[in-house]
């Protein structure tokens, strides 16, 4: 609303494609194992917000992800760091700038 002639593209979702999504087989032994393994090593672990930047344990989870489903960690990698680019939104009222709020 504050620039009228500026339109924000909206995603757009298909019921068809969300047949292709693929989500771990938990009655699987080994993807069990993989995913418990890494839930292990990281419950205790602080996750910081995707805006501050790559953490390790992002990586963690998205290379037993990864390992768990047979994708290529890279593909996730390049996935996470996209996230990392995205603007992030902050709760802040008109006028108001984020330096003034920290």
């Amino acid at each position: 609303m504050q620039n009228p002639g500026r339109t924000i593209e909206f995603p757009s979702y298909s019921t068809a494609e969300a047949g292709n999504i693929r989500i771990p087989n938990v009655k699987d032994a080994r993807i069990r194992r993989i995913l418990a393994d890494c839930w292990e090593r990281t419950k205790g672990v602080a996750v910081p917000q995707f805006r501050d930047g790559e953490c390790e344990v992002r990586r963690l989870w998205d290379e037993a992800v990864a390992d768990a489903l047979g994708w290529n960690p890279a593909d996730l990698s390049r996935l996470r760091e996209l996230l990392h680019q995205e603007p992030h939104v902050r709760g802040l009222g008109y006028g108001q700038y984020a330096d003034e709020a920290e």
